[in-house]
Order: structure tokens, then sequence, then C-alpha cells
């Protein structure tokens, strides 16, 4: 197997994006987040990374461990505006916290943002997917590694 096997990708699947789902709940509707390709070949995310951080340059130039929590919101903020496309059957009360809070949440930014404020490892799963190269594998690469 070659390196190109290994990380080439897809362009079309990393601009457009990529479904990710999760476990089906009680009516076996599955939340699925829509995410395209979380790296430098993605002008949405570079620009949208580029502007969340401009204001914090001096901040980011000392770094720190103060900065730390600045950071991850940053780089939140920056996972939804240039790389979250949309979603589908997310529950509202995992975005709101409230459990009797029924039905789905719609996509915004602010939904998102809560979302992932209150479940930081769902954040995590899907940015660490989204930054990655098998989701955006060409359909005859995924047949190749099948076979292999």
């Amino acid at each position: 197997m070659s390196l190109s096997d290994t990380f080439e990708i897809d362009a079309t699947k990393a601009k457009k994006g990529v479904p990710i789902r999760y476990s089906p709940d009680k009516d076996g509707n599955s939340p699925t987040f829509y995410v395209t390709h979380c790296a430098d070949d993605n002008p949405k995310y570079t620009r949208v990374l580029e502007e969340v951080t401009r204001p914090f340059r001096a901040e980011i130039a000392h770094g720190g461990r103060a900065f730390n929590d600045t950071a991850k919101r940053l780089f939140r903020e920056a996972f939804i505006k240039g790389c979250l496309v949309t979603w589908e059957f997310v529950p509202l009360s995992d975005v709101t916290g409230n459990k009797k809070d029924e039905g789905y949440a719609e996509f915004s930014i602010e939904n998102a943002t809560a979302l992932f404020t209150r479940l930081p490892l769902l954040y995590k799963s899907l940015q660490e997917q989204a930054a990655g190269t098998e989701l955006f594998k060409s359909e005859q690469q995924l047949e190749d590694d099948v076979k292999n």
C-alpha cells in the first residue's frame, strides 16, 4: 500500500461533506452530523479560523495556561462555522440539557455551540473524524481497502 492510498482524499467529499452517524434513538433515528474536511485543504475552515483568532493574536503569541480555554473555544467555533455543514435528529434535550425537552433541535451555530459545550467529547469525536482521512476516501479507495 502506498502513502497515496493512505493519505489521499476525495476532494468532492472533503468539500461537500460526509455524514457521521451515531446510535439510533428509540424511534430509530440516528443523530447525524455532516462535516467537511477539517484541515488546511478546506479554505472555508482556514478562513474562519483566521477570523476567529485574529483578535487574540497577542494572547496566542504569549500562549500559556490562561490561553487554553480561549483556544478551545476558538477552535470549536472554527469547527462549527467552517466544517459542520448541518445535522439531523439531534435531540433537543441534548442541546438544552433539559431531559423534558422533546423533539429534535434545528441546526444553528448557537445550538451547535450549546451542544458541544455540554458534550465536549461529542465535539472531540466529530473533530477528530473530520480531521482524518478515512471519511473522505474515494469509493475506489474504500473498495481497495476492503480487498486488502
